[in-house]
């Protein structure tokens, strides 16, 4: 069984299928480098998983985001529309933090 014979072209029992860490292009190993930010500035670490995880190019995933400020406390508890104004707010925090090139998506 060769490298491309199967979907993907991962074969089982090869490490990088069970990683999903790279992808084979032409007989080669491409790897995607991925950048996790557990707690953007001003924003609430979340609890076993990072808020923003950047890759390669333009590939910025965010995680959900509640109502929380930076120490991890509610905002607005009976207030919807405050509680939506910090989401928004940990969003845009969410976005600046990827580094450079970032700005276009904090404006």
């Amino acid at each position: 069984m060769t490298h491309g014979s199967v979907s993907g072209g991962l074969v089982p029992g090869d490490p990088m299928a069970a990683c999903g860490a790279g992808q084979r292009h032409r007989e080669e190993i491409v790897m995607t480098v991925l950048r996790h930010v557990a707690a953007p500035e001003g924003a609430a670490a979340g609890r076993g998983y990072s808020q923003v995880v950047t890759g390669r190019g333009r590939l910025v995933v965010v995680s959900g985001q509640v109502a929380q400020d930076e120490r991890g406390e509610l905002v607005g508890a009976e207030d919807p529309a405050a509680q939506a104004q910090q989401v928004f707010e940990n969003l845009r925090r969410c976005l600046a933090s990827p580094g450079p090139g970032s700005a276009m998506w904090s404006s």
